[in-house]
């Protein structure tokens, strides 16, 4: 099936059926708006108001459907960041060709082999 990506937010229904697959690897867990297999996953860390944090994007490579959030890193630590070095990686700031453009560029460190990233604990 040939599916028209186009920038989306996974919906509080879509964002559960993924959380159900949490326990399966991302190369198998599927998209529940198109799908494919192969749910992607970014992290950075920065430094929180009061204690690290960790930011995360989880996204479908195929219809770019995704959901982002952030937390305490409570002790995790992201292994590393292609992007945490690169000023002119994208951010997906400043609306839905900057959000295309971001999740391209991610795709991109992915078929590197640059992402995924491990989280370890201190």
């Amino acid at each position: 099936m040939v599916y028209k990506r186009s920038i989306r937010v996974y919906s509080e229904e879509e964002k559960e059926a993924l959380r159900a697959q949490k326990d399966l690897p991302p190369e198998e867990q599927q998209c529940p708006v198109c799908g494919a297999l192969g749910i992607r996953r970014y992290f950075t860390m920065f430094e929180g108001r009061t204690q690290p944090t960790i930011g995360s994007q989880t996204w479908c490579p195929v219809c770019h459907t995704f959901t982002g959030s952030t937390g305490p890193a409570l002790g995790r630590v992201v292994e590393s960041d292609p992007m945490k070095d690169d000023p002119d990686a994208p951010r997906g700031e400043g609306g839905q060709a900057a959000m295309e453009a971001f999740f391209s560029y991610l795709d991109r460190l992915w078929d590197k082999g640059l992402l995924p990233q491990r989280i370890t604990r201190r």
